[in-house]
């Protein structure tokens, strides 16, 4: 059908009405009312404003939702990717992930893990709570999170708790976490090494940490925490907890128990009841227990055949003295934060005892991340309350702050101490470290 002029003016005219018409019912819908645009105002800070959008949702962008729960929550992209590479990554480019997310995590350990992301904050209660919450921290890589998670459990470990923050500090490689937790089992093991604290820990740790110098009372408690691992293992599956079915299960760290250690006695009554070895293996073991060469054990037995005991006896102690360089002068220096004195590392691990200075003060020992491993403060002689892990072919540094100005020998001096298979490796920038002790691995 062909318009006239006529028709035609008065179609583009009703169409320009309809146009303006939209727009119009757009602008209404779309425009913020005055209470609206007063959070922006009233809000000064950007942490205010941050908490204003975490709670409301305005202006999000994804939505999360996660299993067997029914609420989603909304986030902005921005604020997660600013705070995990992790999301990040997610986010970017043109195959990025769309508005919605679905993941695998515990609803409520990801909202304190949005409290910190949003607020810089998190609210713990306990350890437990913290170690869950670093776990989810760690795995997206929140930095802010994990070192505030960190210190809570270092600053508030107890034994029930110590082995599950061990398992976490082997883990994630945090240092400072791994001493403390090693320093809590060797003041108290036997209210450490506990059946429940072991049975939820994974084989790859357990026998990692039966595999170090425990400081135990006895070589029962690592027995006996194996059984219970190797019992709660199989009840999980719903297997037998026989001997032979716990020897199948923990065969890999039985091979680590240090059974020669034991006397007779204790052999027979706490390991010969459990039917873990056949009666031929039991008595070859004993006979070696008794003085026996260890060929005397079958090849074929999971057992170490270490005679040594986990306790440390002074001669073991290796001590490493700082040659302090008379040909450097002597001139005043007025310290007024920590310097750093010393660096050293060593071919092998190995457990630090003690430090002699020259001076009394305050002393810092970190690695090579910057961790802070051990800090104390005291006379010339620094002795700790339980032996340090330092770990090998990492450089580890010694800073010291003393109380008063001091007269200081400058210049730097490296030398490499050996004793047996361990050697120590030092460079000495003072003469304020005269000697460190260390007990051998």
């Amino acid at each position: 059908m062909k318009l006239d002029s006529a028709s035609f003016v008065f179609l583009v005219g009703l169409l320009r009405l309809v146009t303006m018409a939209a727009s119009a019912s757009v602008l209404a819908t779309t425009e913020p009312t005055a209470e609206e645009w007063a959070w922006q105002s009233n809000l000064t800070t950007v942490h205010e404003r941050l908490q204003y959008l975490y709670k409301s949702g305005q202006y999000s962008d994804l939505s999360i939702s996660f299993p067997d729960y029914q609420e989603n929550v909304t986030v902005h992209k921005l604020v997660l990717a600013m705070s995990s590479p992790v999301f990040g990554s997610m986010f970017m480019g043109a195959s990025g992930v769309g508005s919605e997310l679905f993941l695998h995590d515990s609803p409520k350990k990801f909202y304190k893990l949005l409290d910190h992301m949003y607020q810089d904050r998190m609210d713990l209660h306990s350890v437990d709570e913290a170690l869950d919450l670093y776990t989810i921290a760690i795995k997206y890589k929140v930095e802010g999170a994990i070192r505030t998670c960190s210190k809570f459990i270092i600053e508030n470990l107890t034994p029930n708790t110590t082995l599950a923050a061990l398992e976490a500090s082997l883990r994630s490689g945090d240092v400072a976490m791994q001493n403390k937790s090693l320093e809590m089992l060797n003041k108290d093991p036997d209210g450490t090494i506990e059946p429940k604290a072991v049975e939820g820990l994974k084989l790859e740790t357990l026998k990692g940490l039966i595999h170090k110098d425990l400081y135990v009372s006895s070589e029962l408690l690592v027995f006996q925490a194996v059984i219970a691992w190797g019992k709660a293992q199989l009840t999980q599956k719903g297997e037998e907890t026989s001997g032979n079915a716990i020897r199948r299960e923990a065969e890999a760290l039985l091979r680590e128990v240090r059974f020669l250690t034991l006397k007779c006695d204790e052999f027979i009554d706490n390991v010969v009841t459990t039917e873990i070895f056949s009666p031929s293996e039991s008595i070859a073991i004993l006979r070696v227990i008794r003085g026996g060469n260890v060929t005397l054990i079958p090849e074929s037995t999971p057992v170490s055949h270490s005679t040594r005991n986990r306790i440390r006896d002074p001669k073991d102690l290796i001590t490493a003295s700082m040659s302090c360089g008379r040909q450097h002068s002597f001139f005043r220096n007025r310290y007024s934060d920590k310097v750093k004195v010393n660096t050293f590392s060593v071919n092998e691990d190995i457990f630090l005892h003690s430090i002699k200075t020259r001076i009394d003060g305050s002393l810092e020992i970190t690695d090579n991340n910057r961790n802070t491993i051990v800090s104390t403060s005291s006379n010339d002689v620094f002795k700790f309350p339980v032996p340090i892990h330092i770990e090998r072919d990492i450089t580890h540094k010694i800073y010291f702050v003393p109380p008063t100005t001091v007269d200081d020998r400058s210049g730097t001096e490296s030398s490499t101490f050996t004793s047996g298979s361990t050697t120590i490796r030092y460079k000495s920038y003072n003469c304020i470290v005269t000697e460190i002790k260390f007990w051998s691995s």
